[in-house]
């Protein structure tokens, strides 16, 4: 019996150990693989996904091991798996980091999805054999859902993590639903916000409301670059460390603080100051009164639109910042909100406890205007870009070398012809001489013609901020190489490069972060030919790039600094609704635009003939000035100037050449002109709008005040133009004017008049106006602005007395050119700390 349980135990015991040996190496595998614990795919940053635009997912790294470790989480969607976004992280022993890695959402995500699906891999490094790391629940692959953006747009909030953010809240959502919009809005408070202004893509409007961004340097300067690229931001200043805002924004908006106060009682006025009545019309400002004081930040603010005050500071007020917009309020948000009335049968999407009081909607409309189309798409370059890859010429040196070898040769020859008394045989030399010569100009013009050597042409579109030292940069690089190119594409400092990948192949792409601002594309090979890769990036400038003007004696004269950008040329100043003008840039940095200066219709380059740069450029003005939807460019005055392009740190092959230009955007600031000086206004700072005649008649409709298109008529009309003088010459006493009509109206009478109040007074009469006139008006009596700085110029167009049937008639532009002299108003405006305080 003894024995029999021996045996037993004997063998039960070599069974476990079989099962054992046999089981060492995966379970040594299944515990290697739980050295690291990896999460990668939670959704981060705005935590929101729109089509076609980057994002941010989380990657959470843990080392269990006493050795650092190197890995590499990946992620791509399942409609493209051979397209990955991956970070590489270095995760030192014993330890755990927490990063992001930037995706590009694909744009054939169906509309009606609400989520879509990423999914993730991590290895350990990137050698061949790395190996795929399972997840805690032992998948080698993840699997998680995005949320998606809704067309009503992303929101996103920056709250005090401890403190009463509920009006903050109820404030926005009081703004969204005024415009039928639902109540969503993310919370984006956290430890770090998106690193990169790429992953704030999709936000369309951020509230700052607390300090969190403080100590997040990368943070603020991807928010910065984010509203410098056309973002929204709402600061509720009462709530933010004002030093923080000077950190986001830099010199960009020049505040003041005074002091801080609580407020019983509030009458919130519009922006429009003490003394403007014009602005402020008969409305009513009622007076509120609150149970517990709110907070009220006096400040000081130059260069701001202000919307609404109280007591005479500013209570809100707006700053364009590049192409976004910073709104900045002074006051708790409750003060611009009121209890919404109850109503049966209310959309619960959109229900809301609160609605702005009317006063405040000039606030959501700041808040939510409408998405703007880029100022270029970078594939408008490529036309641009094609025809800088190509043949080289035949230097000029090389040429001339030729010629002079020929004539020397055939002076030498002709000359030893002659001392040999054998003068006959340059008949039969020169030609040989000349043959050789033309053989080898025509050998270096087709090879030269016939080889294209490999280049990477760039066009960039540079945008810049007022005071900002960081410049946003899009547009189009052009990659041309006979051969395969294989070296990966990488960067140095930030941006992103998306080469097109529909016709590589079915091997896998990935994007490789390997830190803040450092990215390669891995195993990307590019077919021998041209590539467009669209690019976009944020970069830093050690010196700031502005331009500012005010009016003088020959026109417009300004100071351009241009900071680090060389080989300016081309220049011209475009006004919102008007004709550009030609810049004329010197050397030491002014510039002048005179009335001579202004561009005819379609015309963006000064001067009769143009080369094929300039052709270039010119094909390139034709397609930014072209409105899109609801806008046109640009929407404040902006000086635009060709230039070398900037360094972009983008990495491509080493043997390639470079080619480009940059098209540069500088906001024009306008200064006012001191009183006592002679100006002459040209006509592209004067714009109009056709407004109602004297005694409330109607203007015809050959003109639309939106579109700013003009059109046929076949009968008689008239129109009224208003004309606003520029405000930094207010008030102005005009000397001369010219009034200019590009018409074509064979058969008809013009009648030209200038009206002020309800008295219109003729200044021209033409028969068969035909082609641009140019009306002169002289004296001060004979033309004067209005109280509010407007010149109204009215048209006629009646049947001539001739027999001719009168035929169909068109204006195509009309403009006015000023000259005047500046003077002091009588009425100074009052500062706030001549406004009752109390």
């Amino acid at each position: 019996m003894y024995e029999s349980a021996m045996h037993k135990y004997l063998s039960l015991f070599v069974v476990v150990g079989l099962v054992l040996t046999l089981e060492t190496e995966p379970l040594a595998q299944d515990a290697g693989s739980q050295r690291f614990h990896v999460r990668v795919g939670a959704p981060a940053g705005i935590r929101r996904y729109t089509r076609d635009t980057w994002g941010m997912i989380a990657v959470q790294a843990s080392n269990r091991t006493d050795e650092p470790a190197e890995l590499v989480a990946s992620a791509y969607f399942s409609s493209d798996p051979n397209l990955q976004y991956a970070r590489k992280l270095w995760v030192p022993p014993r330890s755990s980091r927490y990063s992001w890695c930037p995706i590009r959402v694909p744009a054939d995500i169906p509309l009606k999805d609400e989520r879509t699906t990423i999914r993730t891999l991590v290895t350990d490094g990137l050698a061949e054999d790395a190996q795929l790391i399972k997840s805690s629940s032992g998948q080698m692959l993840g699997t998680s859902l995005l949320p998606m953006s809704k067309s009503s747009g992303v929101t996103g909030i920056l709250l005090n993590p401890e403190g009463n953010n509920e009006m903050a809240y109820e404030a926005i959502f009081a703004m969204r639903i005024s415009l039928e919009m639902t109540r969503t809005v993310i919370d984006m408070t956290s430890e770090f916000q998106p690193p990169i202004p790429e992953a704030l893509e999709g936000l369309h409007q951020l509230v700052i409301a607390s300090d969190v961004i403080a100590d997040d340097i990368a943070g603020q300067h991807a928010i910065r670059n984010w509203i410098e690229r056309g973002g929204i931001a709402w600061i509720m200043l009462n709530r933010v460390d004002p030093e923080i805002v000077t950190q986001l924004l830099g010199d960009t908006l020049d505040l003041e603080i005074v002091d801080q106060i609580g407020l019983t009682e509030i009458t919130i006025e519009d922006g429009a100051p003490e003394n403007d009545t014009s602005e402020k019309g008969d409305r009513d400002y009622p007076t509120r009164s609150y149970d517990e004081p709110l907070s009220f930040l006096r400040v000081l603010a130059d260069d701001v639109d202000v919307l609404h005050r109280v007591h005479g500071w500013p209570a809100s007020f707006s700053k364009q910042i590049g192409k976004g917009r910073v709104l900045v309020t002074t006051l708790d948000p409750q003060a611009f909100i009121q209890k919404r009335p109850s109503k049966p049968g209310r959309d619960p999407l959109y229900d809301a406890a609160y609605i702005p009081w009317p006063f405040a909607e000039s606030l959501a409309e700041q808040l939510f205007p409408l998405p703007q189309p880029p100022t270029l798409s970078p594939q408008e370059f490529a036309p641009f870009l094609s025809e800088q890859i190509g043949y080289q010429i035949v230097q000029r040196s090389t040429v001339l070398f030729m010629l002079s070898f020929f004539c020397l040769g055939l002076t030498g020859v002709g000359v030893w012809c002659f001392k040999v008394n054998k003068s006959e045989r340059l008949a039969v030399v020169g030609p040989v001489i000349a043959l050789v010569t033309a053989v080898f100009l025509i050998g270096i013009g087709f090879t030269s013609r016939h080889v294209v050597l490999p280049t990477v042409a760039a066009a960039q579109l540079i945008e810049v901020a007022s005071e900002s030292d960081q410049a946003s940069l899009s547009g189009l690089v052009t990659l041309y190489d006979a051969e395969m190119i294989s070296k990966p594409i990488a960067a140095g400092r930030g941006g992103v490069v998306v080469p097109q990948l529909e016709d590589l192949g079915g091997s896998t792409r990935r994007m490789i972060w390997t830190g803040l601002d450092e990215w390669y594309w891995e195993d990307l090979a590019l077919p021998a030919g041209t590539h467009s890769l669209p690019f976009k990036l944020s970069t830093q400038i050690d010196s700031p790039i502005g331009a500012t003007a005010q009016f003088g004696q020959e026109g417009l004269e300004g100071t351009l600094q241009h900071g680090p950008l060389e080989g300016l040329s081309d220049a011209i100043v475009a006004t919102p609704l008007s004709s550009g003008i030609g810049a004329r840039l010197n050397g030491d940095g002014s510039f002048t635009c005179t009335p001579n200066d202004v561009l005819a219709s379609g015309q963006f380059i000064a001067g009769a003939f143009m080369d094929d740069e300039q052709r270039r450029r010119q094909t390139i003005y034709q397609k930014l000035f072209v409105r899109r939807d609801e806008f046109a460019f640009p929407a404040r005055p902006t000086l635009l100037t060709w230039a070398d392009p900037l360094e972009t740190h983008f990495r491509f092959s080493d043997r390639m050449q470079s080619v480009g230009s940059a098209l540069v955007a500088i906001p024009l600031e306008i200064q006012r002109t001191p009183p006592g000086h002679r100006v002459r206004i040209p006509s592209s700072f004067m714009p109009f709008k056709l407004v109602v005649g004297p005694g409330g008649v109607r203007s015809s409709s050959i003109y639309s005040s939106l579109s700013g298109d003009w059109s046929l008529s076949r009968r008689a009309g008239q129109a009224w133009f208003r004309f606003r003088v520029p405000e930094q010459v207010l008030p102005l006493a005009i000397e001369e004017a010219i009034f200019g009509i590009q018409i074509n109206a064979p058969s008809w009478q013009l009648e030209v008049s200038h009206v002020r109040g309800d008295v219109s007074k003729v200044i021209d009469t033409r028969s068969n106006p035909i082609g641009l006139l140019r009306i002169p008006i002289t004296g001060s009596e004979e033309i004067k602005s209005d109280e509010h700085g407007n010149v109204t110029i009215g048209i006629k167009i009646s049947s001539s007395d001739s027999d001719d049937k009168p035929l169909e008639w068109e204006v195509d532009t009309v403009w006015l050119q000023l000259e005047g002299t500046t003077f002091a108003s009588s009425a100074e405006l009052a500062t706030p700390s001549e406004i009752n305080e109390n």
